[in-house]
């Protein structure tokens, strides 16, 4: 028998010469098998033999192919454009590297510095600059303007803190008015009082303006006085020969206004002034 074919064995008798044939089952083949694995890139096989006879098989094995699982950034992305990434063969030392969409890192700029007429801040990374326009806060006064100078006034970026200053106009001149009785106000007023004594108040006289300093002219001095801090007109002495005198109001500045007073007198002041006259005048 063979390994594919059966077999026959005849017996014989030596005494008679009788004999009979028995069958014999094919032996089937006695085999060895050769595998060559696979890899990546390289087929592989198996190969099988008999070792009795000359057959032989043979079957091919695709290559695996590259096995990429893991990949890893490779910390190349910048601050706008994105990186690559790399994975290594599970089974292999080849390599893969693709694009790692969407690891762009953005920029990191720090903080906001004055830049005159802008603010800026810089990307450490990439060192691109971004501007934007200034964040000012309100104006603050930091001199107020008068009618002789100009005021400053100064507004801060509450972004990065410059400062931007800007003048104030000079303020509109106005007049130094007087009030009295129910006359004025205005810059030249005119009053008109009945004489009473010496030493009582003939008037009070209100300005526009604090620190003024009032002043009586020569002639008006010898029937009226003024405290020239206060305004207040009083009595010196009864005259009829002077009746009036002007009062004159001044600030530090130089503005002045002027209130013309008038004694109105009554028949018997004009009898003491004849019978005492010396005593007053």
């Amino acid at each position: 028998a063979t390994c594919t074919a059966a077999g026959e064995k005849t017996y014989t008798c030596v005494i008679c010469g009788f004999s009979y044939t028995e069958v014999l089952t094919a032996l089937g083949h006695d085999l060895n098998t050769i595998t060559v694995d696979a890899t990546c890139t390289a087929k592989g096989s198996v190969t099988t033999t008999c070792s009795r006879c000359d057959y032989r098989a043979f079957e091919e094995i695709a290559a695996l192919g590259h096995s990429f699982t893991n990949y890893v950034a490779d910390g190349n992305a910048t601050c706008t454009a994105d990186g690559t990434k790399t994975a290594k063969c599970d089974r292999c030392d080849a390599t893969d590297t693709i694009a790692d969409t969407g690891s762009a890192t953005g920029h990191h700029f720090g903080a906001w510095t004055d830049a005159g007429a802008n603010h800026e801040r810089v990307c450490p990374d990439c060192e691109t600059k971004e501007t934007a326009a200034h964040t000012f806060g309100d104006w603050v006064v930091t001199k107020p303007a008068t009618e002789k100078a100009e005021g400053e006034q100064e507004r801060i970026c509450t972004v990065c803190g410059h400062t931007e200053t800007a003048k104030i106009d000079k303020l509109p001149a106005t007049e130094l008015t007087l009030s009295a009785l129910n006359v004025g106000p205005a810059n030249k007023i005119a009053v008109t009082v009945p004489y009473t004594r010496k030493g009582q108040t003939a008037v009070q006289l209100t300005a526009s303006e604090t620190g003024v300093k009032y002043s009586v002219d020569e002639k008006g001095s010898k029937i009226l006085q003024v405290d020239e801090n206060t305004g207040e007109i009083r009595f010196v002495r009864l005259s009829i020969f002077t009746k009036n005198a002007v009062i004159t109001a001044k600030t530090a500045d130089g503005k002045t206004a002027q209130c013309e007073v008038k004694v109105q007198l009554r028949w018997y002041h004009y009898i003491l002034f004849l019978l005492f006259g010396f005593l007053w005048y």
